[in-house]
């Protein structure tokens, strides 16, 4: 019997440096029975240049979307050309990650003993810190209102090496039966980036593909290249809408009533009176309105700050898609000013 055809999908935007590790780790994949569809998306540096430049031990296939079409909408241009090729697997792979040798043949033979699961993925751990889990899963807080990670931050040796099922995985590496997309459609391209993977996995559950973590599977990831950095207004802006988002289209109305009062009320600062029990309450009050005037004032400026007003408000005027310019505006201002 052949072996089953796994097409990696790996989405390039002006990252022509991670893409060429990233696909010279692939070629050392020992698992031979895949193919790489890169979608180039809407690059506007000589990324393709230079990757068509290149000779590859691989089977390569190149998309050019002509437009920054974003996570969601660009692995589907992929997911699409996979599904016509006639892949059993598909393998949504992040330019900004290099994989172990025997990556492939742990999730493909995973795939093959857990035939009840749908989705799988590889433990992920930091390119800079290669010891250090980054991602293994995560499962929905009701409490937090926020996703929860397994073994995030931990020494791997100190995480649970059990292959387990858990509610969602992260689009960095996921790999998945081509019958799942066929069943469920493809990412929703609202989300544009950031909690698209984790909305499909959510309505894939519902359809009978269970998650799992595949922990001998390894892949190693440089974190928030994609944003400058996690912390960056952009990751602020899709990560403030689109959980609003996804909790719209997932969760019970009460869950969406509790995030929704929570995300507007961490706009704005709180309100407390002074505790010096010294100074009288008068003084006490003028102290705590001058602190809470100054508090607007730091969060007016914050770019981040700025970033996730702009993500609730778009979310709440219903405006999806990609960001508004002014957010990556405020996001080069920020990565400047922090050195990123």
């Amino acid at each position: 019997m052949k072996d089953p055809l796994v097409s990696i999908v790996v989405l390039n935007w002006n990252g022509a440096e991670d893409t060429l590790r990233c696909l010279r780790s692939l070629e050392k994949l020992t698992y031979k029975s895949f193919e790489v569809i890169l979608v180039d998306n809407g690059s506007t540096d000589d990324s393709v240049k230079q990757i068509r430049s290149q000779n590859w031990a691989i089977l390569l296939h190149i998309i050019e979307s002509g437009e920054n079409l974003g996570f969601a909408e660009g692995n589907n241009v992929g997911i699409r050309l996979a599904l016509d090729k006639k892949a059993d697997y598909i393998y949504l792979l992040n330019n900004d990650t290099t994989v172990a040798p025997d990556m492939l043949d742990k999730l493909v033979s995973a795939a093959e003993r857990w035939p009840k699961n749908g989705i799988f993925g590889p433990r992920i751990l930091y390119m800079d810190k290669p010891g250090i889990v980054w991602q293994n899963g995560a499962n929905w807080d009701a409490e937090k209102l926020g996703p929860v990670f397994p073994g995030k931050d931990k020494p791997e040796e100190e995480v649970s090496n059990e292959e387990s099922e858990v509610e969602s995985l992260t689009g960095t590496a996921l790999f998945f039966r081509s019958e799942a997309p066929k069943a469920i459609g493809l990412f929703d391209k609202k989300f544009f980036l950031v909690y698209e993977e984790v909305d499909w996995c959510w309505r894939a559950r519902k359809a009978g593909y269970a998650c799992r973590v595949i922990p001998s599977a390894k892949v190693w990831h440089k974190v928030g290249s994609s944003f400058a950095s996690e912390a960056s207004p952009l990751r602020a802006y899709f990560s403030a809408r689109n959980k609003l988002l996804f909790a719209e289209k997932n969760l019970s109305l009460r869950s969406r009533a509790r995030l929704l009062l929570r995300s507007l009320r961490n706009l704005t600062p709180r309100f407390t009176i002074s505790q010096q029990n010294r100074a009288s309450l008068t003084k006490r009050i003028a102290w705590s309105c001058a602190s809470y005037l100054n508090a607007w004032k730091m969060i007016l400026r914050d770019p981040v700050q700025q970033a996730k007003r702009a993500g609730v408000r778009n979310y709440l005027f219903r405006r999806f898609g990609n960001c508004p310019g002014k957010i990556r505006e405020l996001n080069q201002i920020w990565a400047k000013e922090h050195k990123v």
